[in-house]
């Protein structure tokens, strides 16, 4: 029995391998436009990066907003640059499939790879996606109080943020050739402190980040995390 589970899990080692050196072998060292940038936020992380509910809304949605614009062309170059700096892989500017596929109010492309092979002409294509997230779940602390008909109430929210980067390469026929993902989770948790006043059924709240989230450092550190497991 012993000897057949060892045969199994060698087995599962090489297939797992051979498949992994497969996927990098089918990418080619070519220009690979972007056919999808995007970024998705969890709702504790708008508060720690310190965004009005208008900006967190225009990222969820790509709609035009100057903050959240920003927030995606700073994001786009960060991987841009550090994929072109240290891989194979070369990935133009975002507008390289503008007329062929369809973009948002930002100026990020929102299509599939396989929408995108039907009628570009390049022989790879990329999907990205960048996921702020609190993997580990919120701690919370509350005290709430109550006097003449008015309540009251305070949280201090503590959250540990991590930022995921995922990539799926596809080939000239739109089919899905290779996926990578990087991904760094911070060592510090971060604060939110949240102020409650309830008065005659009506309540009204108040968040405020102690410090906000040093979301640049965390993206850079999860991208060298992806660029280490794509070939050079």
């Amino acid at each position: 029995m012993k000897n057949h589970f060892l045969s199994v899990f060698t087995a599962l080692i090489i297939l797992s391998v051979g498949s992994s050196s497969l996927s990098a072998q089918s990418l080619k060292p070519v220009e690979t436009p972007v056919v999808r940038f995007l970024i998705m936020l969890d709702p504790d992380m708008s508060n720690l990066m310190e965004l009005d509910s208008k900006t967190t809304y225009a990222l969820a949605m790509q709609l035009k907003n100057e903050k959240a614009t920003q927030i995606y062309k700073e994001s786009f170059q960060m991987v841009q640059q550090m994929i072109n700096d240290s891989t194979i892989l070369t990935i133009p500017d975002a507008d390289r499939l503008e007329g062929i596929v369809q973009y948002s109010l930002m100026g990020f492309p929102i299509n599939s790879i396989k929408k995108a092979a039907k009628k570009g002409n390049s022989e790879q294509y990329v999907d990205i996606s960048i996921h702020i997230e609190n993997p580990t779940g919120s701690v919370v602390s509350s005290t709430k109080g109550e006097n003449e008909g008015i309540t009251t109430g305070t949280e201090r929210i503590r959250i540990r943020p991590q930022v995921r980067v995922e990539i799926k390469i596809g080939d000239s026929e739109g089919k899905k050739i290779a996926r990578y993902v990087g991904k760094y989770k911070h060592d510090e948790k971060f604060e939110i402190n949240n102020a409650t006043i309830g008065i005659a059924g009506f309540q009204l709240a108040t968040n405020i980040a102690v410090e906000p989230i040093p979301y640049h450092f965390i993206l850079a550190k999860a991208i060298e995390d992806l660029v280490k497991q794509l070939p050079k």
